[in-house]
């Protein structure tokens, strides 16, 4: 019950500001936000239950274990533009792949959004929407990780 309310708690969190980041050099924005693709991917991944059906969902919500490891990847997904602003300010030559990465991100609060109705009312169902409108991220932040290689 502890793990549900800290879910609730964290992924209903309202908004934060975060201080302007310090100017960084475009190869520094790009190994900040290659860290940060990584994360992001790796808690796509984690957050894809096995089955896919309600049923794998309800389940997922009352094992703590899978919760908590839900929890950590959603409120992650709830944190994204955070995360993307904290790599530094966006240098010119990598405009498109911050796009991809600002839509990426978009689709990763949905998904966080969701999670959080999944949780408050035990709904399988909102559980396994809220894994594919996260792994309807992944192709956007895979782009932004090629753009970015591809101007280095």
């Amino acid at each position: 019950m502890a793990v549900c309310v800290a879910a609730i708690a964290l992924a209903g969190c309202g908004e934060v500001r975060v201080q302007p980041p310090a100017p960084v050099t475009a190869s520094e924005w790009r190994s900040n936000t290659a860290i940060i693709l990584r994360q992001l991917e790796d808690d796509i991944a984690a957050t894809q239950i096995s089955g896919a059906t309600p049923a794998a969902g309800r389940a997922a919500l009352r094992d703590e274990s899978s919760l908590y490891g839900l929890l950590v990847s959603y409120s992650d997904f709830a944190g994204c533009r955070e995360m993307v602003a904290s790599a530094g300010v966006v240098p010119p030559s990598a405009g498109r792949a911050a796009r991809s990465l600002v839509a990426g991100c978009k689709r990763l609060e949905q998904a966080s959004a969701l999670f959080t109705a999944a949780v408050k009312t035990n709904d399988g169902s909102s559980l396994i929407a809220a894994g594919r409108e996260a792994g309807q991220a992944l192709p956007l932040l895979l782009d932004a990780t090629v753009e970015m290689n591809r101007r280095k």
